[in-house]
């Protein structure tokens, strides 16, 4: 059946999405998935100085 000009079907759905999109990003926002985040980007960080590094001392 077809929703109701004056229905709050199609609002509902929409929030319900909302919720569930909100849900799926709150796992991100937890301390250790966080702190887990943070280290791995730091250690991306850093290895790739480290790479810089012994590429321009093997040039030198």
């Amino acid at each position: 059946m077809g929703q109701l000009p004056g229905s709050n079907a199609g609002i509902l759905r929409g929030e319900q999405k909302w919720n569930r999109e909100q849900n799926r990003n709150d796992i991100w926002r937890l301390p250790m998935v966080r702190i887990a985040r943070e280290s791995l980007a730091l250690v991306s960080v850093v290895s790739f100085v480290w790479m810089m590094c012994s590429v321009a001392q093997l040039v030198a």
